[in-house]
């Protein structure tokens, strides 16, 4: 079996529930991005536009490289 095509093929259920309960908890839209690493690569779910995704990876990691928790 291989572990990164077996993860890629539930990503966007997963994305879908995680959606879901977000939206019951929160009563609007908040927007996510689910990491999964495998020992081929790094895969991501989302339900942003990529570029959204990029931009706050890039603000968390700058906050990170402060020390910032």
């Amino acid at each position: 079996m291989n572990i990164t095509i077996e993860i890629s093929k539930t990503l966007k259920a997963y994305a879908q529930a995680i959606d879901e309960s977000l939206k019951i908890q929160t009563g609007q839209h908040v927007g996510f991005c689910l990491v999964v690493f495998t020992p081929d690569r790094a895969q991501y779910v989302s339900n942003c536009d990529r570029q959204e995704v990029a931009a706050a990876l890039r603000e968390l990691l700058a906050r990170w490289e402060q020390g910032m928790p």
